[in-house]
């Protein structure tokens, strides 16, 4: 998860390459999962398309907000998710 929320925040931020967790799991929400895979997915994929689309979700909702403050007290959960992604890609 650490590399995904890396990639992830990169990609939001920098306009980097789309993460294929992230990508796939805008398309199951769209389409479906027997549409995009063709079969049930496992729990750990949808973990962690769970966690990207919460990780994109936070970082818009944070860009939209006026106050980081008033936000962050407002969405306690995707604050800290942000505060880990963000973390993640300044120790390196």
């Amino acid at each position: 998860p650490k590399r995904l929320k890396a990639a992830v925040l990169h990609y939001l931020r920098d306009g980097g390459p789309c993460p294929v967790v992230l990508e796939t799991a805008y398309a199951v929400e769209r389409f479906g999962a027997w549409a995009v895979y063709g079969r049930q997915l496992t729990a750990d994929e949808m973990r962690l398309m769970a966690l990207a689309a919460d990780l994109a979700a936070a970082y818009k909702s944070r860009a939209a907000s006026e106050s980081f403050a008033a936000w962050a007290s407002k969405n306690p959960a995707a604050a800290r998710l942000l505060g880990e992604a963000e973390a993640l890609t300044n120790d390196g």
